[in-house]
Parts: C-alpha cells; structure tokens; sequence
C-alpha cells in the first residue's frame, strides 16, 4: 500500500471513530465543546482596545515619548482638534473681477471654492459650530465652545479658517469687492487699509498659515483651491478627567454635523467630512 493511501486509510479511520463518538454521546460532546468554547472566550473580559495613535505608535521606552511626557507635565498636551472639511460637489473656474488698492481693476481665476453662496453655506455652517452647546449631566452646566476652546487671547478662540480673512464678519461676504480678500489676504495675512480691507480679525488672531484652511491647491496657487477647512483647536489636558466637558461637546458635534450632511445632502453644495 502507498504512503498515500495509507494516509487516507488513517484519516478514514479517525473521523469514522469520531463520528461515532459524537453520534451515541451527543449532550456529553455539545457540553464539552461549549465548556472549551466559553474558556477561551474568557479572554475577551481583558480585551482592551487601544485609539491612542501615542500609545499604538510610539513606543513608552523611546527617547520621544519622554521627550513627550515632559512637555505635558510642565506646559500642556498638543490640542483635541474638531475639524471639518468641505469639498465642492461641483469643482470648476470662474474670472472673478475686483479692484486693488489703487482703485484698478484685476481679472483673476478663481475655484468655485470662492463663489459668493458657496462661501456663504460654509460660513453658516461655522457660525452654527460655534452656537453648538452641551449639558454636563453631573452639574447641569452649559457647555459652550467658547469654554473650552483654545484662546491665545482671552475670550477668543483660535478658530482657523477662511472667514478670518474676512473678520468673521458675515456682512463682508456681501460685500462688492469681496474676491479682493481671496486674492490678497493668502500671501498677506496681516495686510491692512483702513476699515474698507483689512485681513486682520477682530479678534487679533490671524490666520497666518493658509494651507489650514484650504486644501487641494497647486504649488500654493490659493486660488485654486479644491477643499475649505474649518478647525477648532480645543484645551487638552494630560489629566483625562479635565477633558471630560470637552468630550461631551464633541460628542454633540459629531451628532450635529452627521445630522446636517443628512438633512443636507441635496441641498448643499459640499461633501463634508
């Protein structure tokens, strides 16, 4: 007889005996099978799901992770960031005309990122954001983004986004002249004419860095810009339970834009992430 045959003969064997087993003493396998079963599923009581990218990345013996550890200790954790990303459904150019400051008019191309409904739907959707407030059940107290968001300035928080360059001001969306702010304030974010431009917010905290706020555009050609992005730099605390009225109000971020891109979806003119 071959080695496979033999094999096969072997295996024959011993499923057959098996079968056997199993079949004039069913209660006794089914109890000793599920008896195994929840054994090893024991585990799964001190099963812990690690989302930390610190803790799944860097490892607790490395140079950088005490590096880390040392800084938070003595100044404060890098912030909790709530951010939203809107990208036209629609992505074309259009030549938008405005005047300079010597009164001269220049025909640019812009991104549909920059028309004036477009610009408007983001900045509702901002200003909705910042209104948004949550209860702490323990205390009752409101939470406000203003309470727990970073403020570099007291009673100002360090929102960045697009709508810095227009001092968050909503009336100068209307405003006739207003692909002056687009075209200018990228590349001269403190640059200020009087009370007709000024790239400067009220609230002196200016967006200095475009690239957080736009995405999406070639060798930093701002006009062409693909994607806004609205962030919130929220306090983060190495304690985890200071964070705990920050967690509530992102929870009920996270409840307000899933709603909105619901109730949205064939109105507006983004997809939102």
């Amino acid at each position: 007889m071959t080695l496979g045959l033999r094999i096969e003969s072997c295996v024959q064997n011993l499923f057959e005996r098996w079968g056997l087993i199993v079949a004039t003493n069913p209660l006794k396998v089914l109890f000793i099978s599920l008896l195994i079963s929840m054994s090893l599923a024991l585990g799964v009581v001190f099963y812990q799901v690690t989302t930390d990218p610190v803790e799944l990345w860097v490892s607790s013996d490395s140079q950088a992770r005490h590096d880390m550890e040392f800084f938070s200790d003595n100044f404060w954790k890098f912030y909790r960031i709530e951010q939203v990303i809107l990208a036209p459904k629609k992505v074309s150019n259009f030549t938008g005309t405005y005047t300079d400051e010597n009164d001269d008019p220049v025909s640019k191309q812009f991104s549909t990122l920059y028309k004036r409904d477009v610009l408007k739907e983001a900045f509702n959707l901002q200003r909705k954001i910042e209104q948004l407030t949550a209860k702490n059940p323990t205390t009752g107290r409101t939470i406000r983004l203003e309470d727990i968001c970073y403020q570099p300035l007291p009673g100002k928080c360090a929102t960045q986004s697009l709508f810095t360059y227009f001092a968050n001001d909503f009336n100068n969306l209307d405003h006739e002249n207003y692909l002056e702010r687009l075209a200018v304030c990228p590349d001269n974010p403190t640059y200020f004419r009087g009370n007709d431009m000024s790239c400067m917010p009220r609230n002196g905290i200016p967006l200095i860095y475009p690239e957080v706020a736009l995405g999406g555009f070639p060798e930093r050609n701002f006009l062409q810009a693909k994607a806004l992005i609205l962030t919130f730099p929220v306090n983060n605390y190495k304690d985890v339970n200071l964070n705990s009225d920050s967690i509530l109000w992102e929870k009920e971020f996270l409840n307000f834009i899933q709603n909105y891109i619901q109730n949205h979806n064939g109105s507006s003119h983004f997809d939102i992430s």
